[in-house]
C-alpha cells in the first residue's frame, strides 16, 4: 500500500514527458542492429546486454510504474 504523501500536481505532465523523452531516445536508435548492440549495465559495470534486451527491461519497468499509478488512482483516497 502506498504511504499517505503529497505528491506534486506535475506528477503527471512529468511522467508523460518522461516517456517522450524515452521514445526520443529510442527513435534515435533506430539505425542500430539492437540486437547485436551491446551495452554495459548502469547498475552494475560487469553486467552487458543488447539494446533491444535493455529496451525490453526498460518498457516492462515503465508498465510497472503505469500499473502503480492506475492502481492508487483508483483508490477511494486518490484525489484528483
Amino acid at each position: 500500500m502506498p504511504t499517505t504523501s503529497d505528491i506534486d500536481g506535475t506528477i503527471i505532465p512529468q511522467f508523460s514527458d518522461n516517456q517522450g523523452r524515452l521514445i526520443g531516445f529510442i527513435q534515435a536508435t533506430s539505425y542500430l542492429d539492437m540486437k547485436q548492440t551491446f551495452i554495459t549495465s548502469p547498475a552494475a559495470m560487469f553486467v552487458t546486454y543488447s539494446l533491444h534486451d535493455a529496451y525490453e527491461i526498460i518498457l516492462q519497468h515503465e508498465r510497472r510504474h503505469l500499473s502503480q499509478a492506475l492502481r492508487v488512482s483508483e483508490m477511494r483516497a486518490f484525489v484528483h
